[in-house]
């Protein structure tokens, strides 16, 4: 167990090299949970030795990420702190230091093999059967006449850790004890023959150097602490205790990967994913407060979280929860914040000018009247803003065939008129005026009223036609109009029938442009 009257020191370690992976979030969340629960300190670590991978733009946009969600530190690369340097490729003298004392003592050994004579030794050994390969520590035998020899060559080497025999045990604070064999691992590489350290030397040293109190990390890692807990053990350097959250697994099962899903926190961000939202997706993914509650703000969480209720099995991941949860995260939003954020959308999209006019954004409280409701990301109001100023409108070839009535057709037509002569379409009583004018022609009110929104969207439900109508101004209204009376009567302008999803025949109807949201 874990005393969390005490301080904790903790770490969020990424290595930047893209987008930064929910994962990944997820365990900076985690970390910071437990360090604000006992007053403790959370260090951003970077662990940026893959000059190859690593971006310092990756690494800005990782730290841009994180405090989009919320999150903070006390110490890293850009607040300083009194264990720095924290980027890894600014500590490369330390790891040297530690690598020499691990030489000095017989601990460690220079490893001249090339990579060819390595690939040879791995495939002697899977003929032999053997699925796990590992070095077989030939090096280590070496007398000072080979070292020499190879030395003269101007053999590169690496430096590599001689595992001792015997069985290492993690006491993991969330799967409780684990056994490995140490023999599994063979002498591993602790410095490269490039001269830089190895993932497992390098985390190992700064996680003593930085008095990390829990190393709270990906399950994936699980296997790598026994190796880190050798190294500090040779050092005599002081251990961390060591947690490991469960993977986010797909619902299929398979390992979380944007083939699937969106993954990266930049994606989200511009889907138009609110970081409340996720972070009550994130949170819940391997962890649980103890009853039914789903919704937590990040300053309330501290006090509930624990690691006792991290779950051991993997997590599942559902799109359509983290839908759910930033739907109601939208529907809390003050007014003025969701259009604005809408109209930085629309502008994105070409569908706004940026500054927005006035009667555009008259016509933005509007659209969210009519649909903010249903609105599950900020992404799904472009689709809508653009089938309310499509020219286009699609609609269902049975109920075209509705339409088609003679009476129908005259009581459409009717319809524009009365809108051809109204000043204003914001407050019409068309509850009354509607049903009134389908008189005329025979229509009952639920027909009346499904025929008129059939011709003006190709849907059968949708926001009222009160909200529908100034929506779609005077002439976008004609124009549908007319395009369906048109096609009925004289079938001109057809395009070929398209199918929907449902196998259905899919007839678009299509007008002429008319003014656009902006102009409303």
């Amino acid at each position: 167990m874990i005393d969390y009257q005490r301080p904790l020191r903790v770490r969020y370690a990424p290595s930047p090299t893209g987008q930064t992976h929910v994962g990944g979030v997820r365990t900076a969340l985690f970390n910071y949970l437990l360090a604000r629960k006992t007053g403790g300190a959370l260090i951003l670590r970077v662990e940026d030795t893959d000059e190859e991978r690593h971006s310092p733009q990756s690494e800005a946009s990782m730290m841009a990420d994180l405090r989009w969600f919320g999150l903070s530190w006390d110490e890293g690369p850009d607040v300083g702190g009194v264990f720095g340097p924290y980027r890894q490729s600014e500590r490369l003298g330390l790891y040297d230091g530690y690598s020499r004392e691990l030489l000095e003592s017989g601990t460690a050994y220079r490893c001249y093999c090339t990579p060819d004579e390595l690939d040879a030794e791995r495939t002697e050994q899977r003929a032999r059967g053997i699925v796990a390969t590992k070095y077989s520590g030939r090096c280590r035998r070496l007398s000072a006449a080979q070292r020499a020899a190879f030395e003269e060559e101007g053999r590169k080497w690496s430096l590599r850790f001689h595992v001792p025999p015997g069985r290492s045990e993690v006491d993991d604070l969330i799967k409780g004890k684990v056994h490995f064999e140490n023999d599994a691992f063979g002498d591993f590489i602790m410095m490269k023959s490039t001269g830089g350290p190895t993932y497992n030397f390098a985390a190992a040293v700064d996680d003593a150097l930085m008095q990390v109190s829990v190393v709270l990390r990906g399950d994936e890692h699980l296997a790598n602490t026994p190796v880190q807990m050798m190294l500090l053990q040779a050092l005599g350097l002081q251990q961390p205790r060591y947690a490991h959250v469960p993977l986010i697994l797909n619902e299929d099962h398979s390992k979380l990967s944007k083939r699937h899903n969106t993954v990266g926190i930049e994606e989200y961000r511009s889907q138009g994913v609110l970081p409340e939202a996720l972070l009550n997706h994130l949170v819940l993914l391997g962890w649980s407060p103890g009853d039914d509650r789903e919704e937590f703000t990040l300053a309330e969480l501290p006090e509930i979280f624990s690691l006792e209720r991290i779950h051991k099995s993997p997590a599942i991941y559902n799109a359509d929860r983290l839908r759910a949860f930033n739907q109601r995260a939208l529907r809390k939003l003050p007014p003025p914040q969701l259009r604005a954020m809408i109209a930085s959308a629309m502008q994105e999209a070409g569908f706004l000018e940026n500054p927005a006019p006035e009667p555009a954004l008259r016509w933005l409280d509007l659209f969210i009247e009519a649909y903010g409701e249903e609105l599950h990301t900020i992404g799904d109001a472009i689709p809508r803003v653009k089938a309310l100023r499509d020219e286009a409108v699609v609609v269902p070839a049975l109920e075209l065939e509705r339409l088609r009535s003679r009476d129908v057709l005259f009581y459409l037509d009717a319809v524009s008129q009365y809108v051809d002569d109204q000043s204003e379409l914001r407050g019409l009583p068309l509850s009354h005026d509607l049903p009134e004018i389908a008189k005329e022609f025979g229509l009952k009110k639920k027909e009346a009223f499904h025929c008129v929104r059939m011709a003006l969207t190709g849907e059968k439900g949708g926001p009222p036609l009160t909200l529908l109508f100034p929506l779609l101004g005077h002439d976008r209204i004609m124009m549908r109009i007319g395009a369906i009376s048109s096609h009925l009567l004289h079938g001109r302008g057809l395009e070929p029938i398209k199918y929907g999803p449902d196998g259905q025949p899919f007839e678009p109807i299509r007008g002429v442009k008319s003014e656009s949201p902006d102009s409303a």
